[in-house]
């Protein structure tokens, strides 16, 4: 039998990352009970065991028949890694420690500058492990936060973390890292530089738009520095850097889940449609251009994306958003970042602001 699979992004704990999650109609069909081995065959033939479990009443509640997985679980039996040109995410973003009177204690005056928590100057960066799926590098940002926490403690609870895209004169990104192709992010391909310039437009409609309606401050993206600009973005390290969203996305576990899984699901979109239509990037010229991406994902004009970005109001970007949301649902890759997308915009809806105490928000 052909399984219809999802990612569960509530299977991240130890254990789950063997086990396929089944609702009481599919186990009947497969005549499988709780305990039992199943073993899945992907496409190209190889084989994935998995343990039959309940399926978890979140999943449930969605209404479908789906046999939920892990994401590792998912990329092995679907070859996403493969398929996808190994798309991953990951991210560094910075924050400031501040003191009692709130001014910034330098970073730089106590962190080392390489490591998993290093310092950019006085703002502190974190540097989690990249990976498949929103929620695993979220989890893995949780567990640099907890090492933030006993650094404060050993401080004498002096210095507190905290979360902003500006902070005296300081700009704070929430840097996004795509793990792209090589034949884009080595700029091989012909036409590289100016398909990843149309790519950046999109995460500019999708993602950067979207950010700035939960930020608290303007200072940012309308200051005098080049960051959270239309088009701010870089190539570092294997990855295209989309350095927009501001560090006020490290406030909350919903806010980063939410803004990373909405760039994935984009780029992982726009990369297997652009591989195809390019013959495996081989004529990257058949879709290096904004005009390719306006009419396959039904943007408004450029002129029109980067006003939202730089419109002081946001009345722009508010514009934007049902349009946003409606094409969110038909790309490909929506289902697997529905949940950490859809509880984003749902803090978007309510306006939903946390204190910028990193430690209060995520532990």
């Amino acid at each position: 039998m052909k399984l219809e699979l999802r990612v569960s992004t509530r299977m991240t704990a130890k254990g789950e990352d063997n086990c396929i999650r089944l609702t009481p109609k599919k186990k009947a069909a497969l005549k499988a009970i709780v305990g039992q081995q199943l073993v899945l065959t992907t496409d190209s033939g190889d084989k994935v065991p998995v343990e039959v479990k309940d399926t978890l009443l979140e999943d449930f509640l969605l209404g479908d028949d789906a046999a939920y997985v892990s994401q590792e679980v998912f990329d092995k039996t679907l070859g996403l890694r493969k398929n996808l040109g190994e798309i991953s995410v990951g991210c560094d973003p910075e924050f400031v420690f501040l003191n009692d009177l709130r001014h910034v204690v330098p970073a730089n005056d106590f962190l080392a500058f390489e490591g998993e928590i290093g310092h950019d100057g006085p703002q502190a960066e974190l540097r989690p492990k990249p990976g498949t799926h929103e929620v695993a590098v979220t989890e893995n940002l949780r567990e640099l936060i907890k090492r933030i926490d006993k650094l404060s403690k050993a401080c004498g609870g002096k210095i507190y973390p905290e979360a902003h895209s500006c902070w005296e004169g300081l700009s704070l990104g929430f840097h996004i890292h795509i793990g792209a192709p090589k034949e884009l992010t080595t700029l091989a391909a012909p036409h590289a530089k100016k398909f990843i310039e149309a790519y950046i437009d999109v995460l500019d409609y999708f993602v950067g738009a979207t950010a700035l309606l939960l930020e608290d401050t303007n200072a940012r993206r309308l200051g005098g520095s080049k960051f959270g600009k239309p088009g701010d973005y870089r190539l570092k390290g294997g990855t295209i850097e989309y350095r927009n969203p501001g560090g006020f996305h490290l406030r909350h576990p919903g806010y980063t889940a939410g803004i990373m899984g909405l760039a994935l699901c984009v780029s992982r979109t726009v990369f297997a449609e652009a591989g195809e239509v390019s013959r495996g990037w081989r004529e990257l010229g058949n879709c290096a251009s904004f005009e390719f991406m306006r009419k396959r994902f039904n943007l408004p004009d450029r002129g029109t994306i980067r006003w939202a970005l730089l419109d002081p109001s946001k009345r722009a970007a508010v514009d934007l958003i049902p349009n946003i949301i409606h094409q969110l649902s038909g790309l490909q890759h929506f289902d697997n970042h529905k949940d950490s997308i859809k509880e984003y915009f749902g803090m978007v809806a309510k306006n939903a602001q946390f204190t910028p105490s990193i430690l209060h928000n995520w532990l």
